[in-house]
């Protein structure tokens, strides 16, 4: 009896079956895998900290990036203008998304990528998609930013 007890006792406590999957706090994972309409590479692919989610994903050999960044903000007008120093094209407003809510090129050397950046009361929040360089990146320039938008308008409408 005592052996079987132990026996349970470790299959219920095994770390194995007690992993739980991170959970982003702005976006769940199927929304953030639905937006290029991708397939997860494995789940431990999903990082969330404090402020940050990133989320990793490939569709069709073509290796993408979701970043959602989420701080609490005191000043927001000096704090959004620092976000959109790191935008590397001219931003777009965005209406009816948060507050003062604009798009841009996120790209770095390795990647191409389009961001979403707005404050929704005394959240600043950040969304950045990105597909690495020479992986398709010029063909999904426009659906990138349409994948930012979508996602920000999911993390917006949960900051509310």
């Amino acid at each position: 009896m005592k052996l079987v007890y132990w026996m349970l006792l470790g299959t219920w406590s095994s770390p194995a079956l007690c992993r739980a999957q991170a959970v982003c706090p702005w976006i769940n994972a199927v929304t953030a895998v639905d937006a290029p309409s991708g397939t997860f590479v494995p789940a431990d692919q999903i990082t969330v900290s404090k402020n940050e989610c990133r989320f990793d994903y490939q569709e069709d050999g073509v290796a993408y990036e979701l970043r959602v960044i989420v701080q609490e903000t005191e000043n927001s007008s000096k704090d959004l203008e620092m976000k959109q120093a790191g935008c590397t094209s001219k931003t777009t407003a965005l209406k009816g998304l948060g507050n003062e809510a604009v798009m841009c090129g996120a790209d770095k050397r390795s990647s191409r990528g389009e961001q979403v950046i707005g404050r929704v009361r005394d959240k600043l929040f950040v969304v950045d998609v990105s597909v690495k360089a020479g992986r398709g990146s010029n063909a999904e320039a426009k659906s990138l930013g349409d994948m930012a938008t979508m996602i920000a308008n999911q993390v917006a409408g949960n900051l509310f």
